[in-house]
Parts: C-alpha cells; sequence; structure tokens
C-alpha cells in the first residue's frame, strides 16, 4: 500500500500544536483551477532542469518581468496570488512535483499576518515546507525573500519583523540555505518604503520596483549557484 500524501501525514500534527485557524481556513480548493493550469502547462513545456522557481503570493506572481530581470538564469514563476503559508505546503505536489529546480525563491506569509494567523503557526508552515524540500530535493537552493514592510501594512511592521526574524534565525541552521533581503530595493535609507515604488494599494509594487530588486537579487542567485559548481 503506497504512503499517505504528505498533507494528510502533516496537518494531524499541526493541528496539536497551531491554533485551528491555520488548519480550516482558508479552503485549499480555492486554488485548484491555478494549480490545475500549471499542471496543464508543466505536461506541455515543462521548466528546465536547474531552473530558478519563483514561489508564493502576489509580490512575486505580478513579476512578469522576472525572466527578462534574473537572464540568463532560467526562470519558472509559480507564484499564485492570495497564497498563504499553508497553501505553500498543500500545492508542495504542484509547485515542485517532479522537477528539480537548482533554487527556489520564496515569498510568503504577509498574507497570513495581515489575516491575523499568528506569526508563530505561519512560521510553522514555512518550516513544514522547507523540511519536505530538503527530504526531497536536498540539492535545490532554497532562498527566503523577507516579507515586506509595506505601506499599507505599517500597523504590522512589528509582526513582519518577528516573523522574518524566525525565518532568518531557522534558515541559518541548515546547508543552502538563505535569507535576502529586498528592502534596500524598495525602502530608502531611513527605512520607509518609497512611494513611487508602490501600486495606489501601497502594497503591490510596479515596474521599476521589480527592477530594482533584480539588480539585486540576480547577482546574488548567481553567486549562490556558483559556488555549487
Amino acid at each position: 500500500m503506497p504512503p499517505p500524501p504528505f498533507r494528510a501525514l502533516f496537518l494531524p500534527l499541526l493541528a496539536l500544536a497551531l491554533p485551528a485557524f491555520a488548519i480550516a481556513h482558508p479552503n485549499p480548493a480555492r486554488f485548484q483551477s491555478a494549480l490545475e493550469a500549471m499542471r496543464t502547462a508543466d505536461a506541455e513545456n515543462p521548466p528546465p532542469a536547474g531552473a530558478v522557481f519563483l514561489l508564493g503570493s502576489s509580490i512575486l506572481a505580478q513579476w512578469t518581468e522576472a525572466p527578462d530581470h534574473l537572464a540568463p538564469l532560467p526562470v519558472s514563476n509559480r507564484a499564485v496570488g492570495g497564497s498563504l503559508t499553508e497553501d505553500m505546503v498543500a500545492g508542495f505536489d504542484t509547485f515542485i512535483g517532479p522537477h528539480t529546480p537548482a533554487v527556489v525563491v520564496y515569498y510568503c506569509g504577509s498574507n497570513d499576518l495581515k489575516r491575523g494567523v499568528p506569526v508563530e503557526t505561519a512560521f510553522a508552515h514555512f518550516v513544514a515546507f522547507d523540511q519536505r524540500l530538503r527530504a526531497e530535493r536536498p540539492e535545490t537552493i532554497l532562498v527566503y525573500i523577507s516579507s515586506m514592510k509595506s505601506p499599507d501594512r505599517r500597523d504590522w511592521w512589528e509582526r513582519v519583523d518577528h516573523y522574518n526574524t524566525l525565518v532568518r534565525d531557522h534558515l541559518a541552521a541548515y546547508p543552502n540555505r538563505h535569507y535576502f533581503d529586498f528592502h534596500p530595493a524598495v525602502h530608502d535609507s531611513a527605512g520607509e518604503p518609497r512611494a513611487e515604488l508602490f501600486q495606489p494599494d501601497e502594497l503591490h509594487l510596479l515596474p521599476p520596483a521589480y527592477e530594482g530588486i533584480g539588480e539585486i537579487l540576480r547577482p546574488f542567485l548567481s553567486g549562490l549557484l556558483e559556488t555549487q559548481m
């Protein structure tokens, strides 16, 4: 008999330690059409081995020019707007699937914090994703992009810092795990968001912001890959 799916093993254990909110909400079925479309696209045109996978919520999903900004690195943007950290765990088999990415660039968690998910719960979901990635793709590098202190979420900045700190400390304990702070690309020298880089919703980014992120992320990723060659 085949072993039960990872989610079936993971959620009962997580339920013992985490608030019920994290298990019951949201309904994972809301992304089934997006995941099915991703599986169909993969079957027709699979990402190349050794690609950089962008995974997470809308901050990465809206980075449509990522292949150009990160060239010559091969990029597969697999982010889904509105994602929470538990969605990264539930969708692992589609996001990663049979593929062997060289790097997974992960941005997810800010939606959790805005919805009131406890910081520790979002962090536990991230750890669960990382544990599975390490177990199944031990050579894949994981780069966590810091959850952003955007203008619209100023009241949550302390929670954002807490979440980022928990993740950064976790990553420091493992090889091929890296924390990338992209605030220098979207904040000024005083640590304030640069209004001209944000959409009117004061959360999502405008094209010049992504250009700036690419300028600092591309050499960062290239350096990581060079050390593994």
